[in-house]
């Protein structure tokens, strides 16, 4: 028999039993398992993508940290085996590339300049790679949104905080970041982070 619809690169263990024709309720004992892997496809969707940009230093240069969090099943279609990262400046024609990043690979830091620029991030498998993720790095002197407002923080147990905010009148998000530190672990290596929908106005951290 052909099975269909599974996912690609994907492991399964496969067993048979059979059935008597003789007596409809006599089965007989299972089969052992022989496993087989489907074949791989490109990634089907691009992974979750974020920054963090350090402010411009005397050379008029600032330092960005690219972070993203590795491609879940089922959408990795496969085994990632490599991420690549790549920012590129718009007026002066400027590239900054990440180089080798391997599949555990969750973030980058390049040296770029004041002006507003722009990343994408794919990750790739043996068949081949997955849509672009993109975002928009703003330039130094660019206006940004104003935050949120009445943003409260409220614990739910030991292991649960409950952050709630209010939307801005006249404003319209398409989405939000929530990002949150252990204490004392201020840097980017102790940095969470999560992407919600604009229409999101709350979410529970767990783990802490």
């Amino acid at each position: 028999m052909d099975m269909c619809g599974l996912y690609p690169g994907t492991k399964h263990l496969v067993r048979v039993r059979a059935q008597d024709l003789r007596a409809k309720h006599h089965w007989s004992s299972w089969s052992g398992y022989v496993e087989a892997t489907t074949a791989e496809a490109a990634p089907v969707a691009a992974p979750e993508f974020w920054r963090r940009i350090q402010p411009v230093d005397r050379s008029r240069k600032r330092r960005i940290t690219l972070l993203w969090k590795p491609l879940q099943w089922p959408h990795t279609n496969g085994i990632i085996q490599r991420y690549a990262a790549s920012c590129w400046n718009e007026l002066d024609s400027s590239y900054w590339d990440c180089g080798h990043l391997d599949s555990s690979s969750t973030s980058c830091v390049l040296s770029v300049t004041a002006h507003a620029c722009n990343c994408n991030l794919t990750a790739s498998n043996s068949a081949g790679t997955s849509p672009p993720a993109h975002i928009h790095i703003p330039g130094d002197k660019d206006a940004e949104l104003r935050p949120p407002e009445s943003i409260s923080v409220k614990a739910l147990d030991d292991f649960q905080l409950k952050v709630e905010w209010k939307v801005m009148v006249n404003q319209s998000e398409s989405s939000y970041v929530v990002e949150w530190f252990p204490i004392p672990d201020t840097t980017v290596v102790g940095l969470h982070w999560k992407i919600l929908n604009g229409f999101e106005t709350s979410f529970i951290i767990t783990g802490v």
